[in-house]
């Protein structure tokens, strides 16, 4: 091999150091896209989008400016604008964004591009009603859909590889285990599909407390799907509203007031 050639492949190295960065900006990958950012060797799970938590800053709820999911307030709460969790319903009547989910009066989101369902452009919701968006940005791109990994078990919650053990005596006390539940004790190993291998679905058991996970193809039937977002459903449920556990979302076909 002669040095031209040699000088060749090196430079072709350096280009694709630079070059072939995983972590793209939002906008050069599909919605679906598992990316990881690349801020460390080894992102957590919550740095599964190349837009990052670092973009929600003060937000605790909804997303944030690039579409980052920053949180979800709990069941029977809103997310008002972002910064709190307020109890009850929010103001005006909420808009519905991309991904199913309820932007109340005041808040941006996300609804789906007028020029290319595929991807999303951040709107302020004016309060009118599911498609009563204003002050559109005037690009749409497209946005993070993952939610981190994690367990609702009460506070702080469980972490990845960990089920959720609730005493049938007790079901207000909740302690998070990395083997099996002791007996007396209902195992809630998911509460969305993301704690479930890809493609498969979070359902309820013969008791509401329990949840496992369903393979890929396969239907919670009559019993509870559980969810996060109004992306996690669809069919005849397409919308993720409290309930019937006062800590979980469960699929739905009713999108009630109380969905928030």
């Amino acid at each position: 091999m002669d040095v031209m050639t040699l000088n060749r492949l090196a430079i072709a190295l350096v280009l694709c150091m630079f070059g072939c960065e995983p972590g793209r900006q939002v906008g050069a990958n599909g919605p679906d896209a598992a990316l990881s950012i690349s801020i460390d060797a080894a992102p957590d799970a919550s740095e599964t989008c190349a837009c990052g938590p670092a973009s929600c800053g003060t937000r605790i709820c909804g997303r944030s400016d690039c579409g980052f999911p920053c949180g979800e307030c709990e069941p029977g709460e809103f997310c008002f604008v972002g910064t709190e969790c307020q109890a009850g319903v929010g103001p005006g009547t909420a808009c519905v964004d991309a991904f199913g989910d309820r932007v109340w009066e005041g808040d941006r989101g996300f609804r789906a591009c007028p020029t290319d369902p595929n991807t999303q452009q951040r709107c302020q919701c004016t309060g009118g009603g599911p498609t009563a968006w204003a002050s559109c940005d005037p690009a749409c791109i497209e946005v993070c859909t993952q939610v981190a990994a994690g367990l609702t078990c009460g506070a702080p919650g469980c972490g990845t590889g960990e089920v959720c053990c609730i005493p049938t005596a007790s079901t207000d006390t909740r302690s998070c285990s990395a083997t099996a539940c002791a007996q007396n004790n209902y195992t809630r190993a998911c509460d969305g599909p993301e704690d479930c291998m890809p493609g498969g679905t979070c359902c309820g058991g013969d008791n509401l407390w329990t949840a496992t996970c369903v393979p890929p193809g396969s239907s919670c039937g009559p019993l509870e799907q559980y969810c996060h977002s109004g992306s996690d459903c669809g069919g005849t449920k397409p919308y993720c509203c409290p309930g019937p556990v006062e800590d979980m979302r469960s699929c739905s076909a009713t999108n009630a007031p109380s969905c928030t």
